[in-house]
């Protein structure tokens, strides 16, 4: 469907904002907030879909031995916290994401 492509496409061009929710999303592609949530209705929910495209962006950076702090990463990638981002890391992989 275009209408999730375009979404997708705006979503991963603003993984970094750390304020990127359903409404902003719905607001910039000129959609309601229903009919975002409608594109999303097989599978992941759409901010549970923001929140895999930032976990894998961290898990490559982060695997990538880039230098950077995890919390660096974190915040990078639009994560409000290092133990938000730890907690969800963790139950998305099951490993810290230290341990990598």
């Amino acid at each position: 469907d275009r209408q999730r492509q375009r979404a997708e496409r705006y979503i991963l061009d603003n993984l970094v904002e750390s304020q990127l929710s359903a409404t902003s999303i719905a607001c910039e592609l000129g959609i309601s907030t229903r009919y975002l949530h409608s594109l999303f209705h097989e599978g992941l929910s759409v901010m549970q879909w923001v929140l895999e495209q930032r976990l894998q962006a961290c898990h490559r950076e982060i695997s990538a031995r880039s230098g950077r702090s995890i919390a660096d990463i974190a915040y990078s990638w639009g994560f409000t916290g290092p133990q938000h981002f730890c907690h969800a890391f963790k139950k998305r992989f099951a490993v810290c994401a230290s341990s990598l």
